[in-house]
């Protein structure tokens, strides 16, 4: 399957979260100890997918997406460790092709968070106009397919089983 990616808009936006929250720190919980990320895509960039820490909600999948950077994100203030990878959590619903942002975490080159913030409010927003995930979302929802089938119909609305 080829994805068509937008590198400059999307990797920009999530640069321009990613910068806008130096300094703020969240309230909300780490994602799973016992994370496991697989390959999304990964090109422009890596972008792995946190399958251990999938929560199947109702009608839509609760995720934790990490985008990995070829190249090391500077850090302001200086003395701080540059952030390696970002780390986004999301409500996606496939059926609605909509997604909902929850968190933002940018991680150190030691692997400590750095810099993170809470989506107040968090709102859906169609996938089509997400300035990130709108290229990633097939191939997420096809993944999502991949790691609980039951858990899918039930995001696209379907009793099948």
């Amino acid at each position: 399957m080829h994805l068509s990616i937008r590198p400059v808009r999307s990797i920009s936006a999530l640069l321009g979260l990613a910068l806008m929250m130096i300094g703020c720190h969240s309230e909300s919980p780490p994602p799973a100890a016992r994370s496991s990320w697989a390959l999304l895509v990964a090109v422009p960039d890596t972008v792995l997918l946190d399958t251990v820490g999938v929560a199947w909600v109702s009608s839509y999948a609760r995720v934790w997406l990490r985008m990995k950077r070829q190249e090391l994100i500077a850090r302001i203030p200086s003395g701080t460790p540059p952030v390696v990878a970002i780390e986004t959590h999301h409500d996606i619903s496939c059926e609605r092709r909509e997604v909902r942002d929850l968190e933002i975490r940018a991680r150190s080159i030691t692997g400590e968070v750095v810099g993170d913030s809470v989506v107040q409010p968090p709102l859906w927003t169609q996938a089509s106009a997400h300035p990130w995930l709108q290229d990633l979302f097939p191939a997420l929802c096809a993944r999502l397919s991949q790691l609980n089938p039951r858990g899918l119909h039930s995001l696209l609305g379907s009793d099948r089983p």
